[in-house]
């Protein structure tokens, strides 16, 4: 019995449509992060330039050196509108300089 016949050709199975989903997802979290190191690169103190903003499947990933906790701070309420979409990775540091 040949069961190719009795798949419709009009169904999408599972995977694809989870496929799709993810596809949407990374593509979202892309803009994201495309966005977000646009308003990073017109930041106004030179440590927040720095800061790189990698987008790494359905999460964006934070990573880089500041020179204070408040610059850390300016760049995570930064992104904050993001949180509700997709994970965020802050892998921010600070280093104190004296």
């Amino acid at each position: 019995m040949n069961t190719e016949l009795m798949i419709s050709p009009f169904s999408i199975s599972a995977l694809e449509q989870s496929e799709q989903q993810t596809f949407e997802t990374e593509r979202l979290v892309d803009q994201i992060a495309r966005e977000f190191r646009e308003l990073l690169a017109a930041a106004p103190y030179t440590d927040m330039r720095q800061v790189t903003v990698d987008a790494l499947g359905p999460r964006i990933v934070l990573n880089g050196i500041l020179d204070s906790y408040y610059h850390k701070q300016l760049v995570i309420e930064t992104i904050r509108y993001a949180f509700e979409l997709v994970e965020i990775i802050d892998d921010l540091r600070v280093t104190s300089i004296a």
